[in-house]
């Protein structure tokens, strides 16, 4: 389990990341978006969200999932973001490099509350 600490950590990280580039930032919350699915929702681990982080961050790991066509998008999807905002993606996976740790708690789940948690606070933001 991530501590209290190791949280706020991600969640600075994700906060500056954001400030400085957020067309990407906004674009990747479209694409998590788009695979959430009723596991997350309800609170649990999202075999979606493993096979999208894995894609993104091109670890070669068995897919969770069993629609091939439901993979073929989602790597199309991650390839678009890839093209669009070369640095940004880089960045971002030094960023998921330093934070997600899957053996103490720090895991993908998380790390998409974080970010949904700072994209509704940039957007709030935004509007002042």
């Amino acid at each position: 389990m991530a501590t209290k600490e190791q949280l706020y950590a991600v969640e600075k990280d994700l906060v500056k990341f954001c400030n400085k580039n957020d067309k990407f930032f906004f674009e990747l919350i479209k694409v998590l978006k788009k695979y959430e699915d009723g596991l997350y929702r309800s609170g649990y681990i999202s075999k979606s969200f493993k096979d999208l982080f894995r894609i993104l961050r091109r670890l070669e790991k068995h897919s969770e999932n069993v629609q091939e066509d439901f993979l073929v998008e989602m790597n199309n999807d991650i390839r678009v973001l890839e093209n669009e905002f070369w640095i940004e993606f880089v960045s971002f996976n030094a960023l998921l490099d330093d934070h997600i740790h899957l053996h103490n708690g720090r895991g993908y789940t998380k790390v998409v509350d974080i970010i949904y948690k700072v994209g509704r606070l940039k957007e709030e933001t935004n509007k002042i």
